[in-house]
C-alpha cells in the first residue's frame, strides 16, 4: 500500500514535473489543479511522502477542514494551526507554543481593520514558520485551497520565508478573484488531465476485485463519456455496479448482469451534489432533461409548462446547471446531460411512477402543441407516449398514429418500434383481452428481442388489428442476429447469475 501511495498509477509525468518545479533552494508556490475526482489529493499525498524522504519537514494543510471552525476563516489559518500542533512534540522548540498562541489570538481578531490585521498576522506567521522549521526547511502541502476566500496571504508568506508550497485546487468550480490572483502569482501551475485507458483498466480491475470482461470498460466508456478518464468517477461507477450486484463472475471474468440496463453515477458523485445545490427544482429539472433526451433552448417554455413552474425560475435553474457543468449546451442551444450515466441517475432518482408522470406531462404538452399546429418532433413525442405508462390515456387517434410511426421506424430502429408497439398493446387491452399482460412482459427498458417477441405473441393471440394489417416489428428470424456477440462473456452473465455462484474454469 505504501508503494502505491508513493507511485500513483499513471501519474509519473506529473510527479516528475512537480519534482522539477519544487527543486529550488528558494521559496516557491506550485499549484496543482484539476476537476473533482481526477486524483489531485492522491498526487499531493505522494509528493508529501517524497519531500519528507528528502528531509523536509512537511505540513499537510487540508483547507476543507476550515468549515469545521467555529468562526469564518477566509485565509485557511485554522487548518494550518492544527497541522502545526499535530507535530509540536517533534519540533523541540518551546517557543513554538508562544507562536501558536499568538497566531490564535490574531485569528480571533479576524474582521478588524485589514490594513492593521494583515501585516500583523503575516509577522506572526513568519515567526511561527521560523520556529517550526528550526535548522531545516518546510514544505507545505495545501489541498482544496479553492475553498478559502483569501489563500494568498498564507501561501505567499510561506514562500517569502523560503518554504516550498504545493497547493491543490479544483479547476471545475467558479473562479474567485483570489483564486485568479493565486494562479497568476504562482511560480508554476500544473494541470492533471484524464488517465490513459490502460491505467483506467488496471484501476477498474483492482476496484472490482477481479478482472473485468472486455465488454465492461466499453459500457463504462459509453456511459461516462468525457468522464471516463477521471479515476474518481470511473472507480465510483465500478463500485456502484459491484454493490448493486450488477457485476457477475463468469469463469474468471466479471460481466455485466443485464447489460442493456444503463450504468448510472452513484448518488455521492460531484455532479449529483451540484444539481442538488440548485434547490429542490435542480434534480427535477435534471430528470426532465434526461427524460426529454436533451432539448433546445426554444423548447424551454414547453419544459416549464410541463413541469408546472414559472419560465423565469426554470431558466434560472437551467443556467445554474449549465454553469456548474451538470448540463452542457452546444452552439445551437441544445441542452443535454453531461453524460449518459448522469441521465441514468436522474431517471432512476425519479423512480418508475415519477418517470411515468413526467413523460405523461411532457407528452400531453407536446400533443397540445401538435394539435395547435406548432412544430413537434414526432419521434420524441412517440417516445414520451410510450414511456408514460398508464399515466397517459392513449385513445384510438394516438394509437393509430403510433402504429404509423412504428411502420416508419421498424426497419432501422426496431428497439424503438417495439416500445411504441407495446404502448399500443397496453392501451388496447380493453378491446383485446390478454394484451395488457403481454405488454407488461414487453418491458420498454428491457432487451429488445425479448420485448418484441412478447409484444408480438400477445398481439397475435389477441387478434390485434396491427397484426392483421401486416405491421411487424420483429427482427428477421424472430431474433436479432448477434444480439450477444458484442458482449463477449457478458451475454452469459444473466444465466450465470441464475445458476448460482461460479465454480471456476472447468
Amino acid at each position: 500500500m505504501a508503494r502505491e501511495q508513493a507511485r500513483p498509477r499513471g501519474r509519473q509525468p506529473e510527479l516528475a514535473a512537480l519534482r522539477t518545479a519544487l527543486g529550488s533552494d528558494t521559496g516557491r508556490v506550485v499549484v496543482l489543479r484539476g476537476p473533482a475526482g481526477i486524483g489531485r489529493t492522491t498526487v499531493l499525498t505522494a509528493m508529501a511522502g517524497r519531500l519528507a524522504a528528502d528531509g523536509l519537514r512537511v505540513l499537510s494543510v487540508p483547507f476543507s477542514t476550515a468549515a469545521d471552525d467555529s468562526r469564518p476563516d477566509a485565509y485557511g489559518i485554522g487548518p494550518l494551526l492544527r497541522a502545526v500542533r499535530a507535530q509540536y512534540e517533534q519540533v523541540g522548540d518551546l517557543r513554538l507554543a508562544d507562536s501558536l498562541s499568538a497566531v490564535s489570538r490574531m485569528l480571533e481578531l479576524l474582521g478588524r481593520d485589514p490594513d492593521w490585521w494583515v501585516p500583523r498576522m503575516a509577522a506572526e506567521l513568519a515567526t511561527m514558520f521560523e520556529r517550526f522549521a528550526g535548522t531545516g526547511r518546510i514544505a507545505i502541502i495545501a489541498d482544496d485551497v479553492h475553498l478559502a476566500d483569501e489563500p494568498a496571504l498564507l501561501l505567499a508568506c510561506a514562500r517569502r520565508l523560503g518554504c516550498l508550497v504545493l497547493a491543490g485546487c479544483r479547476d471545475d468550480v467558479e473562479h474567485t478573484l483570489a483564486m485568479d490572483e493565486l494562479l497568476i502569482t504562482a511560480d508554476e501551475v500544473i494541470t492533471l488531465g484524464p488517465l490513459a485507458d490502460e491505467d483506467v483498466r488496471v484501476l477498474s480491475d483492482r476496484a472490482a476485485g477481479a478482472p473485468l470482461d472486455d465488454s465492461v470498460p466499453g459500457a463504462l466508456r459509453a456511459a461516462l463519456g468525457p468522464l471516463y478518464g477521471n479515476p474518481g468517477t470511473t472507480l465510483g461507477a465500478v463500485a456502484e455496479l459491484r454493490t448493486s450486484g450488477r457485476l457477475v463472475l463468469v469463469r474468471d471474468r466479471l460481466c455485466l448482469r443485464v447489460p442493456e440496463e444503463p450504468v448510472a453515477l452513484p448518488t455521492d458523485h460531484d455532479l449529483v451534489w451540484r444539481a442538488a445545490q440548485c434547490g429542490p427544482f435542480g434534480l427535477r429539472l435534471l430528470g426532465a432533461v434526461a427524460a426529454w433526451d436533451g432539448f433546445g433552448v426554444d423548447d424551454l417554455p414547453s419544459v416549464a409548462e410541463a413541469l408546472g413552474v414559472e419560465l423565469a425560475e426554470c431558466g434560472r435553474v437551467l443556467d445554474q446547471l449549465i454553469a456548474g457543468g451538470v448540463l452542457v449546451a452546444d452552439a445551437a442551444g441544445r441542452v443535454e446531460c453531461r453524460c449518459l450515466a448522469l441521465a441514468a441517475f436522474a431517471l432512476g432518482h425519479l423512480g418508475v411512477p415519477g418517470r411515468h408522470r413526467l413523460h405523461a406531462d411532457i407528452a400531453a404538452n407536446l400533443l397540445a402543441n401538435r394539435r395547435a399546429g406548432r412544430p413537434v418532433e414526432s419521434t420524441a413525442l412517440a417516445d414520451h407516449i410510450a414511456d408514460a405508462g398508464t399515466c397517459l390515456a392513449v385513445n384510438d387517434e394516438i394509437a393509430a398514429w403510433l402504429l404509423e410511426m412504428v411502420a416508419v421506424v421498424r426497419a432501422h430502429q426496431p428497439e424503438r418500434a417495439a416500445r411504441w408497439y407495446a404502448a399500443v398493446l397496453a392501451a388496447d387491452s380493453g378491446r383485446f383481452p390478454g394484451t395488457r399482460r403481454a405488454a407488461h412482459r414487453a418491458d420498454p427498458h428491457g432487451p429488445h428481442d425479448r420485448a418484441v417477441r412478447a409484444a408480438w405473441r400477445g398481439a397475435r393471440t389477441a387478434g390485434h388489428p396491427a397484426v392483421r394489417t401486416g405491421i411487424d416489428v420483429r427482427p428477421e428470424g424472430g431474433r436479432r442476429a448477434g444480439h450477444h456477440a458484442h458482449l463477449g462473456l457478458a451475454g452469459r452473465a444473466d444465466r450465470a447469475a441464475a445458476a448460482g455462484p461460479a465454480r471456476g474454469r472447468r
